[in-house]
């Protein structure tokens, strides 16, 4: 099942998602679960059991997040949201300077029964 990913966030690493990946560019909100302080950052890419994650906050792996994804009407001001993920963290890593974002992290969303 592991593979070496040839492109998206984890470009040189070994593959550890069992479902295909697939890129996006989606503007979220997020924040540690039941914590009233909330972050902008990017979805980069999703998957059925999670994503990944660009922000300028670090967060500590294992940690339970919620992730809004948003929309825009084109303004630029007014922002819906468009779904929700509870996930825990599984990662996170600091992005070379030139990047948009401070940090990377991956993102396993929690099963619901």
């Amino acid at each position: 099942m592991d593979q070496l990913v040839q492109t998206g966030c984890c470009a040189g690493s070994i593959e550890q998602r069992a479902d295909q990946r697939q890129t996006c560019d989606a503007p979220i909100e997020w924040a540690c679960f039941n914590a009233s302080d909330h972050f902008h950052g990017r979805m980069i890419d999703v998957s059925a059991q999670g994503g990944c994650v660009e922000s300028d906050q670090a967060v500590i792996p294992g940690a339970a997040v919620l992730v809004r994804l948003m929309s825009s009407d084109g303004s630029g001001t007014d922002r819906t949201i468009q779904s929700l993920l509870l996930a825990e963290v599984k990662w996170c890593r600091p992005l070379p300077l030139e990047s948009s974002w401070l940090y990377r992290f991956g993102v396993k969303c929690f099963e619901y029964l």
